[in-house]
Formats: C-alpha cells, sequence, structure tokens
C-alpha cells in the first residue's frame, strides 16, 4: 500500500489543501518550525487509525481555520486498486468511508487488510515516526533498531523479538531434553515400535 494523495477538509491550521500526486519511493516534507509537518503527520495517523476519543481526545486537531475535521486520502497497490478513505467528525460522529476502484464501499474490515493488518503501534513506530520517537532510536545499537523493526514486523508493535526468540529457545530444550525430552520420548517409542 501507498498513500497516492490526500485533501485536508479541515485539521489543526490545515483547510482545504492537499497534496494532488505524491512520488513513488521516498517524499521528504522540509520547512521550518511551526510549519505543519507534525500536523500533516498527525492528519495521516488519524485518517487511517481514526481520531482520538475520549481521554485521547486533547490529541484531535480541531479545525481551526475551517472546514469540518477530517479529509480523504487516496491509497494504492493494495491488490484491490486505487481506495478513497475518506473521515470526517459531524457532530460528536465519525464518518468514515472507503470506496474502492469498481465503485464498492467498503467497511472498517476491509480498511484494516488494506493496510495489511498494521494497527496504529505499527505505524507509528516504524512508517510514521516525529523527532521524538525518532530519538528513541539514537540510544540503541544497529541490531537494537533492528530488533525492533523485526519485532514489529513479525510479532505485531508492543511484542519484542529478543522475547520471541528466548521463548523458542526454551521450548526447544524443552523438547530435545537428553533423557526426558518429548522429541526424545518419541524417537525411542519408535525405535522400539521398529524392532
Amino acid at each position: 500500500m501507498r498513500i497516492k494523495s490526500w485533501h485536508i477538509n479541515g485539521f489543526g491550521v490545515f483547510h482545504n489543501v492537499g497534496i494532488e500526486e505524491l512520488k513513488d519511493g521516498l517524499n521528504v516534507f522540509l520547512g521550518p518550525n511551526e510549519a505543519g509537518k507534525s500536523t500533516l503527520l498527525a492528519f495521516l495517523r488519524q485518517m487511517l487509525f481514526g481520531f482520538p476519543r475520549g481521554r485521547r481526545a486533547k490529541d484531535r486537531f480541531e479545525a481551526l481555520a475551517g472546514g469540518r475535521l477530517g479529509g480523504q486520502i487516496v491509497l494504492e497497490g493494495t491488490g484491490r486498486g486505487t481506495i478513497i478513505l475518506e473521515r470526517l467528525i459531524q457532530g460528536k460522529k465519525e464518518l468514515l468511508r472507503i470506496l474502492f476502484e469498481d465503485g464498492k464501499e467498503g467497511s472498517l474490515e476491509d480498511l484494516k487488510q488494506v493496510l495489511g493488518g498494521a494497527d496504529e503501534k505499527l505505524f507509528r513506530r516504524i512508517f510514521a515516526f516525529d523527532l521524538t520517537e525518532l530519538s528513541s532510536f539514537e540510544s540503541l545499537r544497529e541490531e537494537g533498531v533492528h530488533e525492533r523493526i523485526f519485532s514489529a514486523g513479525i510479532s505485531g508493535a508492543g511484542a519484542s523479538a529478543h522475547s520471541a526468540i528466548k521463548n523458542l529457545t526454551s521450548e526447544i530444550e524443552r523438547l530435545l531434553k537428553p533423557r526426558s525430552g518429548e522429541i526424545r520420548q518419541l524417537l525411542g517409542e519408535i525405535k522400539e515400535v521398529n524392532e
């Protein structure tokens, strides 16, 4: 999946702005402090995973410059062609609309499939992190960065590859104990049956 374009109806300081066509590969957004880079990142995250509610509602970027909170993102490369994702706040209600290239409307489950099962935590840690989150990588050795990316990729955000490897090693040792391991016992039984 890749983000092809977006349009912001209203989000923080942005109103009725967007990008028509992002290039393939890496796109860099450069600007001075307070230009809206972090606001744009928050917009993309919230469009994909929903606007914060409850205690997290303070993290919403209310439409200060006008328009309804939300907008539209165009995605592609998911095996279903171009997908239009619209998310808006109307009153107290969040409206979500997913439109596939063939004209069919999708559901929240379809969106999860389009995102490859990635949740907000994984997206934030691997694909769309800000400077604060990036600085947490500075103290890690190269292997630590690899482990964080590997962990998020195979075991979901929040789980540790190191922990998974430790658990697998422990299970292997249990199964292969020289005298009492389950596999050794089964091999002994097979040998007896063959004799």
